[in-house]
């Protein structure tokens, strides 16, 4: 149950890594951006894994994409997302995303959200894709649009 402030700024992940992992419980990440320098060969530099739940990621913008596994559970509120190497929002493993708001910018080839497991969910109740109120999305989970 804490709160990480970016107050504004940037996180650039050099390699093929992570800038965050989220993996407790109740955790709000704000204000600012997480990239990635690679963008041809890194994805997500931002996960939320090992049945971390209520997760709280607003106000944030993305530039690689996210990743929530393991079991955890998260909210995304006013972000700007944009897929560089694969998809804008991936779940694997009982993982559950909720979508509230946000601009969600695909790479052109593959869709926006990715639901790897059959126990994997998504729930859209705003935002835009690529322009549209509908996101693109694959895989064996289920995408709920509100």
């Amino acid at each position: 149950n804490c709160t990480i402030d970016l107050n504004g700024k940037t996180m650039t992940v050099t390699h093929n890594g992570y800038v965050f992992s989220l993996a407790a419980d109740g955790i709000t990440l704000k204000n600012g951006t997480i990239e990635i320098a690679d963008k041809e060969n890194t994805a997500y530099p931002l996960y939320v894994t090992n049945y971390s739940e209520n997760v709280v990621i607003e106000d944030v913008t993305i530039v690689g994409g996210l990743q929530v596994i393991g079991g955890s559970s998260a909210t995304l509120r006013n972000v700007n997302v944009t897929a560089t190497t694969w998809y804008d929002v991936y779940l694997e493993y009982r993982s559950t995303v909720t979508i509230e708001s946000g601009i969600f910018t695909s790479n052109g080839v593959s869709p926006h959200i990715y639901t790897n497991t059959a126990s994997d969910s998504v729930i859209v109740k705003g935002g835009t894709f690529d322009g549209s109120d509908t996101p693109k999305y694959g895989g064996n989970g289920t995408v709920t649009i509100e």
